[in-house]
């Protein structure tokens, strides 16, 4: 298993710079050995280390494979030199005018992906389409009956390109009896395909600031989650009622409590949710723990552990209840989605980690280092 975390800046720029320098030294024979294409498809690029040989992205006056792409995206832009891109639902344009700007919506697939090459099937209509697919996350079943799911960015020249490649992907869909919605945010909850036995987990966001909402689009891509995002202020959940629709299930709620009314309702709502988030002042965490504690319902933070909160341990503890705190890049990201890869690799006794190697960021001072190992 190779594991890598991107690091958090923790070097001065002359650093980072020499530290470069000294990577890029060992290419440099190579590069210089490399002559220069005398024409297209002329190259000898293949001869290149590949770290080198990645990043060349035009050579002997034409684009590399691994960059053709491009030439794609220039022509859904206009920009290619035509008097029409690829069909916008738009009437020929002058030469050198850009294109409507593409647009794009994110789809969640369940069911038997592979087997049925659905995600074959997707990628193959947004190419005819002139369009393209990421996919941003995507769950295997652990058994060849079990289901898998994948959220996937779908992007198209124009609306109409885009409207027409949806009817292709739902058509395609109900034949393959795959499930697809959208979950770009969209008020329709576009379905098709056969119900999938997915469980339904209800979450509880308390808070509604600017981190939030990419929190609830982070939450929306896993099957079952029933949200619910609350806030003191009514108007700061306008925007998620607009952008999640029916998605999201939207409530005012008072989490200081300022009134026993106000404390039996946010005790109320914590009963009746599976995992709470609190994504509110960090003051009021250890109040929302406590009632998260006496209902045993689990809890998520996004704040340092203080000792109010610590003091909550064996309380937490002897009521099953698990709550997470600001844990860090490293060891606290590092460690977890370390210890994911490796339980998925062992689950059932599939497979054994022979090595295990691991790249995080760590800031060190003057002359020293710091290292932290993920069995503690």
């Amino acid at each position: 298993l190779f594991h890598a975390v991107d690091h958090l800046p923790s070097e001065l720029p002359r650093e980072a710079s020499e530290h470069f320098g000294n990577c890029l030294l060992d290419f440099i024979p190579a590069v210089v050995a490399s002559c220069a294409p005398a024409g297209v498809g002329q190259g000898d690029t293949k001869d290149l280390p590949p770290p080198i040989r990645g990043a060349v992205v035009a050579e002997g006056g034409d684009l590399t494979r691994d960059y053709e792409y491009i030439r794609q995206l220039r022509k859904a832009q206009g920009l290619d030199g035509s008097r029409a891109a690829c069909d916008t639902g738009s009437e020929l344009r002058p030469h050198g005018q850009r294109a409507a700007p593409p647009v794009s919506l994110m789809l969640e697939l369940q069911g038997h992906l592979f087997d049925t090459k659905m995600i074959n099937k997707v990628c193959d209509l947004a190419e005819e389409a002139h369009g393209h697919v990421e996919i941003s996350n995507i769950l295997i079943g652990r058994t060849c009956s079990d289901a898998s799911s994948a959220n996937l960015v779908v992007s198209a020249p124009g609306p109409k390109v885009l409207d027409e490649l949806l009817g292709q992907i739902w058509a395609a869909a109900a034949e393959a009896s795959v499930r697809v919605r959208r979950v770009d945010g969209s008020r329709a909850e576009e379905e098709v395909g056969r119900a999938l036995d997915v469980p339904q987990r209800k979450v509880l966001v308390l808070g509604a600031g600017f981190v939030v909402g990419p929190l609830v689009e982070y939450l929306l891509r896993q099957p079952g989650v029933l949200l619910t995002v609350a806030s003191v202020a009514a108007a700061e959940l306008e925007p998620f009622k607009e952008r999640f629709g029916g998605r999201v299930r939207c409530r005012v709620l008072d989490v200081t409590p300022s009134s026993a009314e106000a404390k039996a309702a946010c005790e109320a709502a914590i009963e009746d949710a599976e995992l709470v988030v609190s994504m509110v002042p960090a003051a009021f965490h250890v109040p929302i723990a406590r009632m998260a504690i006496q209902r045993r319902r689990h809890m998520v933070t996004a704040s340092y552990v203080s000792g109010e909160m610590e003091a909550l341990d064996a309380e937490a503890k002897a009521a099953g209840v698990v709550i997470i705190n600001e844990v860090g890049l490293d060891p606290g990201i590092d460690h977890m989605s370390a210890m994911k890869m490796i339980h998925h690799a062992t689950a059932g006794g599939r497979g054994q980690v022979l090595e295990f190697k691991s790249l995080c960021g760590g800031g060190a001072g003057a002359g020293g280092g710091a290292g932290w190992g993920p069995s503690g």
